[in-house]
């Protein structure tokens, strides 16, 4: 993902300068991402059933704008969620085995997105971009009694993930209500191999805006993946 992120930076860096030239708005923001998300292990053993229990990850999120014209904006993000010592819970039908997890979680998308003006507060947002996305899970490996199971493996994909988002305006505050289809929303865990699953979502947001220039915000989406993020943005 290096040369993904160093096109992201040079991106969003194009975009402030291109910005301050010509007099257009643009954003940069920070979130911090907690991730729950479902390996859908399931493999069945001499009768035992192993599956591994939802375990929520932290991770992190940059974002950035450049309204290029009236009710366009060009938009790049990139995301990660790897988790190095995290602990997956195996359930069995009579125990539960702790098992270390590193879970592979990187994503870095280009994108616009349309303003579409409904009344004078009451905005339709539609939004189409290119992701590539990283994920999977490394060293992963559990033993109980006769049982051994292990994997090692990332994929690597592309693909092109639209949103749309009703939103309003009501003072300093910006609420917003969105639905969305992402063609890699997680991954399902095999005997031998990692599925990568499409996912709709769907979910809603709050931010307030502080003066001219910052915001502060909250999103909850829910699909194969559920995240809730925390957000700080400056707005140029």
């Amino acid at each position: 993902m290096n040369k993904t992120t160093t096109s992201l930076t040079l991106i969003i860096t194009l975009a402030a300068c291109l910005t301050a030239e010509a007099g257009n708005t643009g954003f940069l923001e920070v979130s911090s991402v907690t991730r729950g998300h479902s390996y859908d292990l399931d493999i069945t053993q001499d009768g035992t059933r192993y599956h591994i229990d939802e375990q929520y990850r932290s991770g992190w999120k940059l974002a950035g704008g450049w309204s290029f014209a009236p009710e366009w904006t060009l938009i790049a993000d990139y995301s990660k969620h790897d988790t190095n010592n995290a602990i997956g819970i195996i359930l069995t039908t009579l125990s539960r085995v702790q098992a270390p997890i590193l879970y592979v979680s990187q994503r870095a998308s280009i994108g616009i997105e349309k303003q579409w003006s409904l009344t004078h507060n009451v905005w339709l947002d539609t939004t189409i971009r290119y992701q590539r996305t990283e994920q999977g899970v490394g060293d992963f490996f559990i033993e109980s009694g006769g049982f051994a199971f292990g994997l090692d493996k990332v994929e690597r994909d592309s693909g092109v993930a639209a949103e749309i988002a009703l939103r309003k305006v009501s003072g300093n505050w910006e609420f917003e209500l969105l639905a969305g289809y992402d063609p890699h929303a997680g991954f399902e865990l095999s005997a031998s191999d990692i599925n990568v699953k499409s996912s709709g979502y769907g979910g809603a947001s709050a931010a307030y805006h502080i003066g001219d220039h910052f915001k502060l915000g909250v999103e909850a989406t829910s699909g194969k993946v559920k995240d809730l993020a925390f957000t700080v943005g400056v707005m140029f």
